[in-house]
């Protein structure tokens, strides 16, 4: 289903209704994160993916928001 890439999953959190799930992945060893969101029932990415974060995400009660934190420049949490 999806390739096989050496990565780190350093978080993975499921949508409060279990059709989503977003996970943290980090390909460069570097703590800057990648998130992205996948339909659980076929597999396939939702949306676009998002760069330079923090392994911290959460769901809203809604299942449709996400809550991340991005970093700066010198890799220091920076905004939700």
């Amino acid at each position: 289903m999806f390739p096989v890439v050496l990565t780190v999953c350093y978080s993975l959190q499921v949508s409060p209704n279990h059709k989503l799930f977003a996970v943290a992945e980090d390909f460069t060893g570097d703590e800057v994160y990648t998130i992205r969101v996948v339909d659980i029932s076929s597999g396939q990415p939702v949306g676009k993916l998002i760069t330079g974060s923090t392994e911290q995400i959460e769901w809203a009660t809604d299942s449709e928001t996400l809550f991340y934190i991005t970093q700066d420049q010198v890799h220091r949490p920076f905004k939700v």
